[in-house]
């Protein structure tokens, strides 16, 4: 498997490039940051799959998710295995809250518009649901902040789930 993008697929910004735009966020080191690329299928070969029939209204728009940032502190359940709770343990959300970042691949085409969206008041955003979301950091709750791009402008989701 090549750690390369294919041709025409880029990142819109280095997890380095990130951090720098994030050093006022108090919990920066603790931040997992990744970089995604996820092939996109074909809208006729989409239409062939289950869930590209059940889920048309959310695969025939031009949006890209872009960022996607993540906190999480579940509860300790009953059937919860014994090695997710030990300590350095990749699947660990019960003992310590999670934050991660996730940078999505995008087309090269899409980048100028994107970057520029994402300067204008993009990582403002992040950064402003970064310090909110610190405020929860050790109560038990899943949020999320996605940053889509509509082919216009930046469209912001956020969920929470306590």
């Amino acid at each position: 498997m090549s750690d390369r993008l294919p041709t025409g697929i880029a990142f819109p910004i280095s997890v380095s490039d990130l951090q720098s735009k994030l050093t006022q966020a108090p919990q920066l080191t603790e931040i997992n940051f990744n970089c995604l690329y996820v092939k996109s299928m074909s809208e006729r070969k989409r239409a062939q799959t289950k869930f590209g029939r059940s889920h048309k209204s959310l695969v025939t728009g031009k949006s890209i998710e872009i960022i996607i940032a993540d906190y999480e502190l579940s509860p300790v359940h009953l059937t919860t295995p014994n090695a997710w709770l030990r300590e350095g343990s990749r699947m660990n959300k019960y003992t310590e809250g999670r934050w991660k970042i996730q940078i999505r691949a995008i087309p090269e085409d899409e980048l100028v518009k994107v970057r520029e969206c994402l300067n204008k008041d993009g990582y403002s955003k992040l950064l402003a649901w970064l310090l909110e979301s610190n405020g929860h950091a050790g109560s038990i709750c899943h949020r999320t902040l996605t940053i889509i791009f509509d082919g216009h402008q930046l469209v912001y989701r956020q969920l929470e789930r306590r």
